[in-house]
């Protein structure tokens, strides 16, 4: 963990430097921008997770994933977006950003005033959710591939990290005389994710304006955005085909939805209405629901739309490239 005392805010660098890895591009960051892998594996974790992997029964009945709010997710956000700016690499991961709380609330999409700056209301809701985000500790599921076995099938590693945060952060401040009194301001915020996420190999492509878009959405019907929003985009960002087929109880169980007094029709009912908000937007083409299957159950049936998530784009394309290429023509 990196100490207070080796933050030096003066010149933006961390005492304790890593080799560096040459990233991704940070033009990416304007449109699109990368979300680990690992982050979201953790995030979709469950007691089902553990029990295919054949965990012991003690360490699934402690098993704490991260479950996060609307406001925390919004900062995870633009903490990602921030990094793909910095650069995707392992010195990001390993010594931290240093960033502004003018650059971290436009990352987390706050509205600017006339003069082009953020109130006091945008920067303090900002540093509330990134001070919450900080204070959690939470399990990290991990499963990391490290290579294939005799028979060409892939072998993962899988752990389970307990009490972990998944950042730190610090802020350094100045005294600014304004009128009469002298009032305490935030002059710079280093952050670090945890380094345990990083895999320059492994990460999703998201867009980068997801909070825009939806909350304006939402808005039109007196509405906002909230925890099961973020969670169904990061489901739908961490899926490798573009149909899908699920039960809905699953996804209501993935997306973290309370059954309170065992009020499942309320629970389903909140799923489902994300569909369309979701398909407004041009996350999904499409979607059905209660379709049944040929053993006899019901399933949600929901298309993607992969102009919005790049690296299902990029996949598809390889997947016809290579049926092009094994074509008898």
């Amino acid at each position: 963990m990196i100490e207070l005392n080796d933050i030096d805010f003066e010149n933006k660098k961390i005492k304790h430097r890593e080799l560096d890895i040459a990233g991704l591009n940070p033009e990416f960051a304007e449109f699109m921008m990368p979300i680990t892998g690992h982050f979201l594996d953790a995030i979709f974790a469950n007691e089902e997770t553990l029990e295919k992997r054949k965990f012991e029964p003690k360490i699934i009945e402690i098993f704490r994933p991260p479950d996060y709010t609307a406001g925390e997710y919004r900062v995870l956000y633009g903490i990602f977006k921030i990094y793909a700016k910095r650069g995707f690499t392992i010195t990001t991961f390993t010594d931290g950003i240093f960033t502004t709380h003018h650059e971290l609330c436009e990352a987390m999409e706050y509205k600017k005033d006339k003069n082009g700056k953020f109130g006091k209301w945008e920067k303090d809701d900002a540093l509330k959710n990134l001070s919450s985000l900080a204070k959690k500790l939470i399990d990290i599921y991990k499963k990391e591939f490290i290579g294939l076995n005799k028979e060409k099938k892939k072998m993962f590693d899988i752990w389970v990290l307990q009490d972990e945060k998944i950042l730190q952060f610090a802020y350094k401040s100045e005294r600014v005389k304004e009128g009469e009194e002298p009032i305490k301001k935030t002059k710079q915020l280093w952050i670090k994710l945890l380094p345990v996420l990083f895999n320059k190999e492994y990460f999703k492509l998201a867009v980068s304006n997801f909070y825009s878009e939806m909350k304006s959405v939402l808005e039109e019907k007196g509405k906002r955005v909230t925890d099961y929003h973020w969670d169904f985009m990061f489901w739908l960002l961490k899926q490798n085909n573009q149909k899908l087929e699920i039960n809905i109880d699953k996804l209501v169980k993935l997306l973290k939805v309370p059954i309170e007094n065992k009020h499942l029709s309320r629970a389903r009912k909140i799923v489902r209405e994300l569909y369309p908000v979701f398909k407004k937007i041009g996350y999904l083409l499409d979607y059905e629901v209660d379709v049944e299957t040929k053993s006899g159950g019901k399933k949600e049936v929901l298309l993607i739309n992969p102009d919005k998530f790049l690296s299902l784009k990029k996949r598809l394309e390889k997947q016809k490239e290579k049926s092009i290429g094994y074509s008898s023509n």
